[in-house]
C-alpha cells in the first residue's frame, strides 16, 4: 500500500516547494495582474479616454482653416477707361472663429471627457480588485485540498494499521471475519479519499494558474503563506468603507453624475449660441502673391447670434428622455447600495460565525484524538469491538477535515470581505 502513495504522489506532478521558484501569494497577485487579460483591457480602455481629453477642449479653443486656390484658365487682360488690367487668378483666404456662448455646452463636454475618464480609472480598479480575489480564493483553496489530503494519508494510514492489526487477530480466531471485511471496508474508503484528494490538488492548482494567466500546462510551485484570520469589523465600519470605497458603487455614482451632464448639456441646446468670425481674402496673378497679400489686408469681422425657435419638438423629448434617465441611474444606485449592504452583512456574520466555530473544531479535534487512542487501548484489550473503533477514528478525520474547510473557508470569505470594501486594490 505504501508504493500505492507513493505513486499517487508522482502522479499529482507537484508538492509545496521551497525552492526559489515557488510563488508566494504576492507573488501569484503581482504575475495575475500583469497577466490577466481583463486587466490588459481595462487598462487600454482608461488609456483611450485619457486621450479623448485633449478633445474635450476643443470647445473652448479657436477654430482656424485657411484655404487657396489657382485658376487654371489662361490669363485674360481687361480694359478699364482704356488701362489694361490683369484678371487676378489666384486667391487665398483665412477664416478664424471663436464660440463666445453655447449654452455651457463646450463646458459640459469637458465634464463628460472627464467623468468617463473616471469611470474607465474605476473599471480598472474593479478588474484589479476581482484577479485579487480570484488568485486568493484559489490559493487558499489549494492550500486547503493540500491538507485534506494530509488528512486522507493519516486516514488511510490508520485504515491500514487497523486492518494489519485485525488480519492478525483474525488469523488467531481473535475476532470474526465481520471485523476483518469492516476493516477491509474502512480501509478501501481511505483510499478512495486520497485518490479524491489527488485530484483536487490538481483542479485547484489548475485554478491558480488560469487566476494568474498561466496555461494548465505550465510549471508552479506554492509557497504556503500564513493563513491567520483577521480581527472582525464592525458592521457600521464596514458599511462606511463600502460607501468610500467599493468600485461598484463608485461606477453607479460616476454613471448618474454622467447622466446628469448630458441632461446639462441638453438644456444648453434651448438657449443661443454667439460666436465671432473673421475672414482674410487676398487675390493676385501670382499665387505665391496671392497667400502673402494676406497680411496686408483687413479682416471681415462679423458678430453672429443664433437662436433656437422650433426643432420639432426633438429637443424637448431628448431632454425629457435624459431626465429620465437620471432617475434611472439614481434608482440603479440605490439598489446596488442595498445589494452591497446585504452580501456584507452576510459575510461579517459568515467570518463571526467561523470565528466561533473554528476553536470549538480545535477542541473537538483534541477530544477526538484522546477517544480514537483510548478506542484503540480498549479494543486492543478485548473491551471494544471493531465498530467502536472506527467510529472514533472517522469521528477524528472528520473533525480535522472539518477544521481545514472552516480554516480556508474563512480566509476566502476574507478576500470577498476585501472586494466588497474596496480595500484590496489602491490606484
Amino acid at each position: 500500500m505504501n508504493k500505492i502513495i507513493v505513486i499517487l504522489i508522482l502522479l499529482c506532478g507537484f508538492t509545496f516547494a521551497t525552492d526559489k521558484n515557488a510563488k508566494s501569494l504576492d507573488e501569484l497577485i503581482s504575475i495575475g495582474l500583469k497577466r490577466n487579460h481583463s486587466v490588459s483591457i481595462a487598462e487600454l480602455q482608461f488609456k483611450q479616454t485619457q486621450a479623448w481629453e485633449k478633445a474635450s477642449f476643443s470647445g473652448f479653443l479657436p477654430s482656424v482653416s485657411m484655404g487657396v486656390s489657382k485658376s487654371l484658365n489662361e490669363e485674360t487682360v481687361a480694359y478699364i477707361e482704356g488701362v489694361p488690367f490683369q484678371s487676378p487668378t489666384a486667391s487665398a483666404r483665412l477664416n478664424i472663429s471663436e464660440t463666445i456662448f453655447d449654452g455651457a455646452r463646450s463646458w459640459y463636454s469637458h465634464q463628460s471627457a472627464m467623468n468617463q475618464i473616471h469611470s474607465s480609472q474605476i473599471n480598472l480598479k474593479s478588474k484589479n480588485e476581482m484577479v485579487i480575489q480570484s488568485v486568493k480564493s484559489s490559493y487558499y483553496a489549494y492550500l486547503a485540498s493540500l491538507e485534506l489530503h494530509e488528512v486522507a494519508i493519516l486516514s488511510l494510514e490508520l485504515a491500514e494499521s487497523q486492518l494489519q492489526l485485525v488480519s492478525q487477530q483474525y488469523e488467531l480466531q481473535a475476532v470474526s471475519e465481520t471485523d476483518l471485511l469492516k476493516a477491509k471496508v474502512r480501509k478501501g474508503q481511505a483510499e478512495s479519499q486520497v485518490i479524491q484528494s489527488v485530484q483536487s490538488k490538481q483542479s485547484t492548482l489548475n485554478n491558480i494558474r488560469i487566476a494568474i494567466g498561466y496555461s494548465v500546462w505550465e510549471p508552479l510551485d506554492i509557497i504556503k503563506g500564513d493563513v491567520t484570520l483577521n480581527e472582525l469589523i464592525e458592521f457600521e465600519d464596514a458599511k462606511q468603507k463600502v460607501r468610500n470605497g467599493n468600485s461598484q458603487l463608485e461606477i453607479a455614482r460616476i454613471q448618474l453624475e454622467g447622466s446628469s451632464i448630458e441632461w446639462k448639456t441638453q438644456v444648453g441646446v434651448f438657449f443661443p449660441t454667439v460666436y465671432v468670425a473673421a475672414s482674410y481674402v487676398a487675390s493676385d496673378t501670382e499665387f505665391f502673391d496671392s497667400v502673402t497679400g494676406l497680411v496686408d489686408v483687413k479682416p471681415s469681422t462679423s458678430l453672429n447670434l443664433s437662436i433656437p425657435i422650433f426643432s420639432k419638438m426633438n429637443n424637448k423629448a431628448r431632454l425629457d428622455q435624459l431626465k429620465y434617465g437620471i432617475l434611472t441611474a439614481k434608482a440603479n444606485k440605490l439598489q446596488l447600495e442595498d445589494q452591497l449592504m446585504k452580501e456584507l452583512d452576510d459575510l461579517l456574520i459568515t467570518l463571526k460565525t467561523y470565528h466561533q466555530l473554528i476553536p470549538i473544531n480545535e477542541e473537538i479535534i483534541l477530544s477526538a484524538e484522546m477517544d480514537s487512542n483510548l478506542a484503540q487501548e480498549k479494543y486492543n484489550l478485548g473491551a471494544n469491538d471493531i465498530l467502536d473503533l472506527l467510529n472514533a477514528q472517522v469521528s477524528l478525520i472528520q473533525a480535522k477535515s472539518e477544521l481545514v474547510r472552516l480554516k480556508y473557508s474563512a480566509k476566502i470569505a476574507e478576500a470577498q470581505l476585501e472586494t466588497i470594501l474596496g480595500t484590496s486594490y489602491k490606484l
